[in-house]
């Protein structure tokens, strides 16, 4: 797994960072270039994470799979093929919890 705050060191915009943005103005006019060191990456995780973005993405993340899962019962895949996909589904919000 990544290290905390690895995205936004590389200046990746997440799902918590645009969700965090939304409930704090301070963040919204953060500019992810001027975070160039862990530390300060640490402490934007920790702002973000007091908006109670991370719940949020978590949750929206889930319904997306619910959501996918249901079009994968739509499709005319043999079990084998369902079963992984479900997996997969399953195992892309696990993997970030």
């Amino acid at each position: 797994g990544k290290h905390r705050g690895t995205d936004l060191l590389d200046g990746t915009v997440t799902l918590p960072l645009i969700l965090a943005r939304e409930r704090d103005a301070e963040l919204a006019a953060v500019d992810l270039r001027a975070v160039v060191t862990p530390e300060q990456a640490a402490a934007l995780c920790d702002r973000i994470g007091a908006t109670g973005a991370l719940a949020r993405a978590r949750a929206r993340a889930l319904a997306m799979v619910v959501d996918a899962k249901e079009l994968l019962g739509t499709m005319d895949l043999a079990a084998s093929q369902h079963r992984a996909l479900d997996l997969v589904a399953d195992s892309v919000v696990d993997r970030y919890a």
